[in-house]
């Protein structure tokens, strides 16, 4: 058994994701030992994305055999060898406290675009790992953008950004449920060509750097 726990947050409203998430996780080349969701009804309207990856990893970090916790977006696509990549990158660099991708492909499936975006200095949640039993400064509950408090705010933690050799996961925009940062639902528009996206009106991108089962499930959920 490692000691690697996965950590995802659902309110309920993306049963579809939620299912698609699960298998993804099952056909992963290395296996968690735990894997958990912070998944009960939403009290109100308000964003509390921040609050429950602060319950999940306060749940977590209480489990004495976990030591790397690693964020799983329910709606986002993660390649089957995406858990191995980033043990083996924390891994090859010490056990940092924080780690991450240093960019972040964002591919809407309403509009079957995309755009990359290139970070330095700080990692999407997505694809963000934290090792467990750290003292952190969470937001407010009602932080949408619980990425870039992390990365930013936190200058007590050693953090790693690394590039993967292969496109291990895409950020999936949909503007289904309740979602972090409003431009994924509200901005559309950042996915057109002449901004800096990318059109794959053929799908032939996502074929490309999807499984089978995947891409599918991907091309066809609007139909």
């Amino acid at each position: 058994m490692n000691n690697i726990a996965i950590l995802s947050i659902h309110r309920g409203d993306r049963p579809r994701f939620l299912h698609n998430l699960n298998r993804m996780i099952e056909k992963q080349t290395l296996q968690p030992s735990c894997v958990h969701f912070v998944d009960y009804p939403p009290n109100d309207d308000l964003c509390d994305i921040s609050k429950r990856y602060r319950k999940g990893y306060e749940y977590l970090s209480s489990l004495p055999n976990i030591e790397l916790i690693i964020i799983m977006e329910v709606d986002d696509y993660y390649s089957p060898n995406y858990i191995e990549t980033v043990y083996n990158q924390w891994l090859l660099n010490n056990k940092p406290d924080i780690i991450g991708q240093s960019y972040t492909i964002y591919y809407n499936i309403r509009v079957f675009s995309y755009f990359i975006f290139n970070h330095l200095e700080r990692s999407s949640m997505m694809n963000t790992a934290i090792k467990s039993r750290l003292k952190i400064n969470w937001p407010v509950d009602t932080e949408p953008y619980t990425d870039t408090h992390l990365w930013k705010t936190q200058k007590h933690l050693s953090k790693v950004i690394f590039k993967p050799e292969t496109i291990t996961c895409i950020g999936i925009k949909h503007g289904v449920g309740m979602t972090g940062g409003s431009f994924h639902t509200t901005k559309l528009h950042r996915f057109k060509p002449e901004l800096k996206g990318y059109e794959d009106l053929d799908k032939s991108f996502i074929k490309k750097h999807m499984d089978e089962e995947s891409f599918k499930f991907y091309s066809e959920y609007f139909n």
